[in-house]
């Protein structure tokens, strides 16, 4: 029985089109999102490195002078929480920031760690970076792994746009979970006739063993290009607002004062009945007036999501044109994006072709979680970035759905 990964889950024809919503999804023409070398196009070349140089350290002409070196060092005491004796520093830039930085070091200390860190290893401190976010070998720290990948995309953008892929990549070995057998058991089972057979893993259960873990997940990527558009990514101290909704007015109001105001409306609502004549007469106005009322905030509400989403592509036009680090994250998050799609697609196709369940199981494992945490159109993170618009603009453009693989007219403007 043939197996179509693509068939549609439902028969129900939408009612609603794209073409309803106001926000405009176009993005200017961005020749870059098509090249594989579009870091360099946008970001320009890299510079020459010059290697920090070693054991070229000059001896003084006069001996350390011990009391300076005591002080220092007693200067360098501290303790724990607990009263415990310790270091405040282990004297080493890097060292420092490994141990020092997790979920709750301040913006303004992180940043400074880091700076500290990159004068003596620039590499050493990209590792710690992606150590603070990593999910199964590091901290784990999410929202300080957007603060330090803010530092290193404001000061060193080419470095944090171009090891953005290995925050989903399968980079971590996953071992396989040891079996549990009850050797006691196993022993008094044991028989002479048993001890001449040696057990084997099957060719099957090696061709399943678990596959590799990733740092981070996809949601990152949108968060911080979301973070990156509204200009929150390199702050220190400011909060990241743009990660999360809003909450009505109505529910932020505390429960007993909200009861008592729910309260005094009831009895105003019956002392105006007994006022108007009766039931009757008092529900057909109030609804006239919930009617009038609703169609003007209808009204109100169409207008400012008009001029939100006008100033939403404005913005997303200008941060392209004028920020080349943003117009370089831009262009990577939809390339990430495109590229594991268009690997899950072949993947799927494969599974189509396939009769065999244990080769299904095989294949399915190779699939990544791009399409789950794929931008859904026209919410949080696609409304103001449009940042689905240029994943589709990448994965049309090589070709990834047949008989859309031509050449795409993009806006400009």
């Amino acid at each position: 029985m043939s197996f179509d990964p693509f068939k549609s889950s439902t028969t129900t024809v939408p009612k609603s089109s794209p073409n309803d919503s106001c926000q405009r999804v176009t993005i200017p023409h961005i020749p870059e999102l098509f090249a594989q070398d579009y870091l360099d196009k946008i970001l320009g070349q890299p510079l020459p490195r010059t290697p920090k140089p070693e054991g070229n350290k000059t001896l003084p002409d006069e001996p350390a002078n011990a009391f300076m070196a005591a002080l220092k060092e007693e200067g360098n005491k501290a303790t724990t929480l607990n009263n415990a004796p310790a270091f405040a520093s282990t004297l080493n830039p890097v060292l420092d920031a490994f141990s020092t930085i997790d979920g709750n070091t301040p913006g303004e200390q992180l940043h400074r760690l880091l700076r500290e860190s990159w004068v003596e290893s620039p590499e050493k401190t990209v590792r710690v970076i992606w150590n603070l976010r990593s999910i199964h070998d590091g901290k784990a720290a999410k929202v300080n792994f957007y603060r330090a990948f803010g530092w290193l995309y404001s000061n060193h953008p080419k470095t944090a746009v171009g090891n953005l892929q290995i925050l989903v990549d399968q980079v971590i070995e996953q071992k396989p979970k040891p079996k549990k057998e009850d050797k006691e058991k196993k022993d008094s089972d044991k028989t002479d006739a048993d001890s001449e057979w040696t057990t084997v893993d099957s060719p099957e259960k090696e061709a399943l063993q678990p596959s590799g873990l990733s740092h981070g997940y996809y949601k990152d990527l949108l968060n911080i290009l979301l973070l990156a558009y509204s200009n929150q990514l390199t702050s220190p101290t400011e909060k990241f607002d743009a990660l999360e909704s809003p909450r009505p007015n109505h529910t932020k109001q505390n429960g007993a004062a909200a009861n008592r105001r729910r309260k005094q409306r009831q009895a105003a609502k019956a002392e105006k009945r007994k006022e108007e004549g009766g039931k009757e007469a008092y529900a057909k106005e109030t609804a006239e007036k919930v009617t009038d009322t609703q169609a003007k905030a209808s009204r109100s509400a169409e207008e400012a999501r008009l001029k939100q989403a006008s100033d939403d592509h404005q913005k997303l036009v200008d941060k392209l044109k004028t920020d080349p680090a943003f117009k370089a994250l831009y262009v990577a998050v939809s390339r990430i994006f495109a590229s594991s799609l268009e690997s899950d697609i072949k993947v799927l196709r494969e599974v189509a072709k396939t009769e065999s369940k244990e080769e299904r199981y095989r294949l399915r494992r190779k699939l990544t979680m791009a399409a789950k945490w794929a931008p859904t159109l026209q919410c949080s993170h696609d409304r103001p970035t449009n940042i689905a618009t240029g994943i589709a603009l990448a994965m049309y453009s090589n070709g990834a759905f047949e008989g859309l693989n031509k050449q795409l007219r993009i806006d400009a403007g």
